[in-house]
């Protein structure tokens, strides 16, 4: 409290025990002008923190108390202003000029001495104090009137309660992203290879859960463009920290438009913040496919080269029309592999060319298929096609990995090998299939003699037991007892096997 006939006179904890019967045990705050026992005006103040109502959207606020005594059984009014800060030294003289207007007034009387609940509404006044900075509001009660003994009241002051009914404003959607893409602007801003790319991004409310989000997605040209109530598409009753998902509809954008994309979440009441924007260029163009590939070590020339075994470097070049967001280019020797599963290489900034090196496994005929690609993923229509061969004679005349649970020949020369008897396990180290056999009766056998590829014409020959050659495999025996041979491999001939 402050009193006006005691102006640097602190009533911090001081003249608060003088409420009347029955109320003397309880802090009386006094308002008004009394003339016993002479004539004072009094004001009481009340400090309440709001720290947690900082930027907070206020939608109603009371200061109530319950009202004990009064001068007369009739309604007066009491004023609610906002005033300065008040700590233990507060006196009138430093604290009486710091009045703001009236907030609010409220009639009340208490002469018969029955508790009455006085409330006023300070709504605007808790309002301005939230788009503050201080952590505290200070409200002061004053007579209407400070000359007439019939607006003298006492409050109690213990009863005192400032109640707020508020929303906090949601949290600006953060984790954005756009066709499944990173949030990016500038020169890292991505491309996208479709006119309608799913934006997506997370929605948080200060509040938790308790009410459900709406994301609003927005859109405009990066150049010229200004965020707009057309331009947009929006998701509801998403629950609070998961995604808004929208996709944004056909005919909105254009092939080689550059956009500018923003969020923002509302709880039902109001908008939060704008996210961070994010940038992106549509491109739904393919590029034009690649305009050459050159070997020297696999020349194109028809005639077989190189072996197994032998790398060999290759360069890919650009499109003779190259885009500006020429990114490289995607190759393979499977003809049943797409683009998009080929192996990618990106063009260096200067030429666009690629150079990739291809090591051959097998002694055939090959089409190198190669696509151009560009920034947004977009490949070109059809692949260049490449076709060089590789010459027989330095690799495996027969291979079996086993690896397919079948005897095929991965040296492709056709020598399939029929099994009989064995069963398929795990290979080495859990790696790839092996081929488990009893030891007596069951095996794996081609049905005749060994193909093979002649090195100078490439044309089939079969290989010849009286020339040399070796043989090698890789064997786990379950047990070495036994005073027999241990025959792994063998040659069937006509009196006796050439070898075992």
């Amino acid at each position: 409290m402050i009193n006006s006939t005691y102006p640097s006179q602190s009533y911090w904890s001081y003249d608060k025990q003088d409420c009347p019967d029955p109320y003397g045990s309880i802090q009386c705050a006094k308002v008004g002008y009394t003339n016993t026992p002479r004539s004072m005006i009094y004001r009481s103040l009340f400090s309440f923190g709001i720290g947690s109502l900082l930027h907070k959207h206020v939608q109603d606020a009371k200061l109530s108390m319950d009202t004990v005594y009064s001068w007369t059984n009739t309604d007066y009014g009491t004023q609610v202003r906002v005033t300065g800060g008040i700590n233990s030294g507060t006196t009138w003289s430093n604290n009486s000029g710091s009045w703001g207007a009236v907030v609010a007034t409220a009639n009340s009387h208490a002469h018969d001495r029955v508790r009455r609940r006085t409330e006023w509404g300070v709504t605007k006044a808790l309002q301005t104090a939230s788009g503050g900075t201080s952590n505290t509001l200070t409200l002061g009660l004053r007579a209407v009137s400070e000359s007439d003994v019939n607006n003298w009241k006492k409050f109690d002051a213990g009863t005192a309660l400032l109640t707020v009914i508020y929303n906090s404003y949601p949290n600006a959607p953060d984790l954005l992203t756009v066709a499944g893409g990173p949030c990016l602007t500038g020169a890292s801003r991505p491309y996208i290879r479709t006119l309608t790319p799913a934006l997506k991004a997370r929605l948080t409310d200060p509040d938790g859960t308790a009410r459900l989000l709406k994301g609003t997605f927005y859109w405009w040209k990066l150049s010229g463009g200004t965020r707009n109530s057309t331009d947009s598409v929006a998701q509801g009753s998403v629950v609070a920290g998961q995604n808004a998902n929208v996709t944004i509809p056909s005919g909105r954008l254009a092939d080689g438009g550059v956009y500018v994309t923003q969020a923002i979440a509302n709880d039902g009441i109001d908008d939060g913040q704008y996210s961070s924007t994010c940038e992106f260029q549509v491109d739904v163009t393919p590029p034009g496919g690649p305009s050459a590939v050159t070997s020297t070590d696999y020349p194109n020339d028809g005639q077989a080269h190189g072996g197994v075994g032998t790398a060999g470097t290759f360069t890919l070049k650009p499109p003779t029309s190259t885009p500006s967001d020429f990114a490289g280019y995607a190759y393979t020797l499977d003809a049943g592999t797409s683009a998009a599963s080929a192996t990618q290489v990106t063009a260096n900034t200067s030429d666009h060319t690629a150079t990739i090196s291809i090591n051959p496994v097998v002694d055939q005929a090959y089409n190198l298929r190669v696509w151009s690609r560009d920034k947004a993923g977009n490949f070109s229509t059809s692949p260049y096609i490449y076709a060089f061969t590789v010459r027989a004679g330095t690799g495996p005349d027969a291979r079996w990995s086993f690896d397919d649970s079948a005897g095929t020949d991965i040296s492709q020369h056709g020598n399939t090998m029929a099994v009989s008897g064995g069963t398929w396990t795990s290979g080495r180290g859990a790696y790839g299939k092996a081929l488990l056999l009893d030891g007596t009766t069951s095996y794996a056998a081609t049905s005749g003699s060994v193909a093979t590829r002649d090195p100078q014409t490439g044309g089939p020959v079969t290989l010849h037991s009286n020339q040399s050659f070796s043989v090698a495999t890789t064997v786990r025996l379950d047990s070495a007892a036994g005073s027999g041979q241990e025959v792994i491999v063998a040659q069937d001939g006509s009196r006796t096997s050439p070898f075992l």
